[in-house]
């Protein structure tokens, strides 16, 4: 039984298609990396002993793995001043704008958790100037560059607040830059591993048919057709 020549020609066109087709990219699921708070909760309230985030020192203490310039932890609710915690029952402040929390190994900043009043001091006139706004602002270092700069943000008066970075590349020191320094309360400082992205997997390049394989296939469905009309003669006509 000879094959049908249409059926051949079918064939020779589907075989075409599959060749000039390109396969699909698969698409990597972006990983969510675990956050990791520390809650202060183990450090004792106003403490000024070095190694536990000490007042006002340039060499700083270390907590959860961290060197903390400038920073005080304070035990309890301060409702009269405004200042909260958002896990019981300890916060840190920083005692200067020059501060900074630090680590060697680089991490992603997720934010923290604030309160404070809404007004501070006037950093011009302390004691007779009108309150300014408490606006408090991240500042993110790596390598000793500054990498990126948060939106002034205003500290809660009745409870403490989430507060995210806005920033999701890798840093090695956190900032809390203020009008006037120790107006906040900060909880829950939050972070992540930094994991570099993976570029995307590179789709091979489909194979393009030579001009002469393009010849060879449209010849060898010329002669196909051509056989097929011969064999029907002039009576299939």
């Amino acid at each position: 039984m000879k094959p049908n020549p249409i059926w051949l020609a079918g064939a020779a066109v589907l075989a075409l298609s599959a060749t000039l087709a390109t396969p699909a990219e698969a698409k990597p699921k972006p990983a969510t990396p675990a956050t990791s708070p520390l809650n202060f909760d183990s450090l004792p309230g106003g403490s000024t002993a070095v190694g536990v985030l000490p007042a006002n020192s340039t060499t700083g203490g270390t907590y959860g793995g961290f060197t903390w310039t400038n920073w005080v932890s304070v035990r309890g609710d301060n409702v009269a001043n405004s200042y909260f915690s958002n896990s019981p029952d300890t916060w840190v402040t920083a005692t200067d704008n020059l501060n900074s929390i630090y680590r060697a190994t680089s991490f992603v900043f997720d934010g923290a958790w604030f309160s404070g009043p809404a007004k501070t001091p006037n950093p011009t006139n302390p004691q007779y100037g009108m309150p300014v706004s408490n606006q408090l602002q991240y500042q993110l270092w790596l390598g000793n560059a500054l990498v990126f700069t948060g939106s002034a943000f205003v500290p809660n008066s009745q409870f403490s607040t989430w507060q995210a970075s806005g920033y999701t590349g890798a840093v090695d020191t956190v900032v809390v830059h203020a009008n006037v320094a120790n107006y906040f309360a900060m909880d829950d400082f939050s972070f992540s591993a930094y994991t570099a992205p993976v570029a995307p997997p590179i789709s091979p390049t489909s194979p393009v048919p030579e001009p002469a394989t393009l010849a060879l296939l449209m010849g060898g469905l010329g002669v196909v057709l051509s056989a097929r009309f011969r064999a029907a003669g002039p009576a299939g006509r």
